[in-house]
């Protein structure tokens, strides 16, 4: 899954390589989308939309693959859907807190709670382990490098920043 410029904006794109395909997914005219997420069990799609302000608006929408049908599913998260924890949650990184945190998105009632967050570090490009019991993301201080840090997830909690993991530093 993809996004890129088309005729009537920005396009959400799904290329299936067994069968060849390449599709718009949940089209609408002057809508830009983007930040695709493929579900888990490849049968449903997260993305983020972007509404012009102020204030800017970040929808998050999940469309069924099967059937092409989307429905909205935050009108405003304050982020972009990253990761998928398991069939109904996502994670998504913030946006209103300076791209400082991770929070999670029920897709099922439309509720988000924060995961894991840091008061001086911005944090973004998470990655979960195929247990879904880590965290992998990178981590910079104000005018700093990046490193890569995990965190352990343990019954929907992630561990606090002084329990994280560096595994390198000026990575990513």
């Amino acid at each position: 899954a993809y996004f890129t410029a088309g005729s009537s904006g920005v396009e959400l794109r799904l290329k299936d390589f067994q069968r060849g395909t390449d599709t718009i997914v949940a089209a609408e005219t002057s809508v830009n989308r983007g930040f695709p997420v493929i579900s888990l069990d490849g049968q449903r799609i997260a993305f983020s939309r972007i509404v012009p302000g102020p204030p800017v608006r970040r929808p998050v929408l999940v469309a069924n693959l099967a059937d092409g049908t989307s429905r909205l599913v935050f009108d405003d998260c304050g982020g972009r859907p990253r990761v998928w924890l398991d069939d109904d949650r996502l994670l998504a990184e913030t946006f209103g807190s300076g791209l400082n945190s991770f929070v999670v998105l029920d897709t099922r009632n439309a509720t988000q709670r924060p995961l894991l967050s840091s008061v001086d570090r911005r944090l973004w490009n998470p990655r979960l382990s195929p247990d879904a019991r880590w965290l992998a993301f990178d981590a910079t201080l104000p005018g700093g490098s990046p490193s890569v840090f995990v965190a352990r997830i343990d019954s929907d909690q992630a561990a606090r920043e002084s329990e994280w993991l560096r595994i390198d530093q000026n990575a990513s």
